[in-house]
């Protein structure tokens, strides 16, 4: 299989981790293959290892783990954000969710039957197994999660052994599902069909009472809402000493970002300083203007890619390479470096 994607985040600069032959912008060729994996269970899960085409010379200098969200499409959608990563010699392993196809069909029986946290747990668990068996030894292995993908990371980096690296984007992780709602309930009035915390406290009892049911709320199973509900990521997180790094808009409608900052008190509050909290502006959950629509991933990346520098997997010249090629082409996200090349 093989995705030629045109980067969302500017990462259309092929080969720019190879300093010394330049930058070429421009669509990323991205080569994916497929393998059936069993998870613990024997259940067959379609994992995929993605890395660009042609693959970059030298050995890998990570891999990533990239867990999605709650949304029920194929994972090979997420390859135009995560090019950047194949580009820069990463290769991203990720495995389809229960239910879906690479064609992006799915089988809503076996969707719903899975939609727990043990299960996306234990595929991703056996994704990483498969993914990072032929990995070079003492690279590092990046899990990335995105919304509920979050609380999967978590988890992963949790059981995982070391050399790990955690990346959450717009997933909270200092709150619970349940204070999460409340907390929209009391600020907005009303969400999804809460119309009070009365409401809450009832759909949540019925929850509690009922947590392995077909019973069908806010486009997800009881089963579904009984394992993921009144888990926080936090609670996997801070056993760990691993470099995290929480990225989160501060104005998202669907995880408040006072989950990502309660999550940053939690680590403080433990002493613990391996967390790097970082907040983008005028983003809602999937990084966009709520008003506009306009894309602020350009400015997840840059800290994603400041991040990575501050850890060593980017040395200071492939950061600067990037940041400046990144911010050049985002004049109305970069304007002062903008304004500055163009003196």
């Amino acid at each position: 299989m093989r995705w030629s994607v045109k980067s969302v985040l500017g990462w259309g600069v092929a080969g720019c981790m190879a300093v010394a032959g330049g930058c070429q912008s421009g669509a990323l060729s991205v080569a994916g293959r497929g393998e059936r994996v069993k998870a613990d269970d024997g259940f067959e899960v379609m994992a995929y290892r993605f890395t660009l085409s042609p693959r970059p010379a030298g050995e890998p200098r990570a891999t990533v783990l990239y867990i999605q969200g709650s949304e029920d499409r194929s994972v090979t959608g997420s390859m135009g954000a995560l090019a950047g990563f194949c580009a820069m010699n990463a290769p991203v392993i990720a495995g389809e969710r229960r239910g879906v196809s690479p064609d992006g069909s799915v089988d809503r029986e076996v969707a719903l039957k899975h939609a727990t946290r043990a299960c996306r747990v234990g595929d991703a668990m056996a994704v990483l197994r498969w993914g990072t068996a032929s990995a070079p030894a003492g690279k590092p292995v990046v899990v990335l999660g995105a919304s509920e993908g979050g609380d999967v990371a978590a988890a992963v980096a949790a059981r995982a052994p070391g050399g790990r690296h955690v990346i959450l984007l717009g997933s909270g992780g200092g709150w619970t599902q349940e204070e999460e709602f409340r907390h929209f309930v009391r600020t907005r009035g009303a969400y999804l069909d809460l119309k009070s915390e009365e409401d809450l406290d009832a759909r949540v009892a019925d929850i509690k009472a009922h947590p392995d049911a077909d019973t069908m709320w806010a486009g997800h199973p009881y089963r579904r809402w009984g394992t993921f509900m009144f888990e926080r990521a936090a609670d996997g997180l801070l056993g760990v000493d691993c470099p995290i790094l929480v990225v989160h808009g501060d104005r998202d409608e669907s995880v408040p970002v006072e989950g990502a900052r309660a999550l940053k008190a939690e680590f403080e509050r433990a002493g613990k300083t391996n967390l790097t909290l970082v907040e983008i502006p005028g983003a809602d959950h999937r990084f966009a203007d709520p008003a506009t629509g306009a894309s602020r991933l350009p400015l997840v990346e840059v800290a994603i890619v400041e991040w990575l520098g501050r850890l060593g997997v980017l040395d200071a010249k492939e950061v600067g390479v990037y940041l400046g090629r990144v911010r050049a082409a985002h004049p109305d996200l970069f304007p002062a470096t903008a304004a500055g090349q163009a003196r």
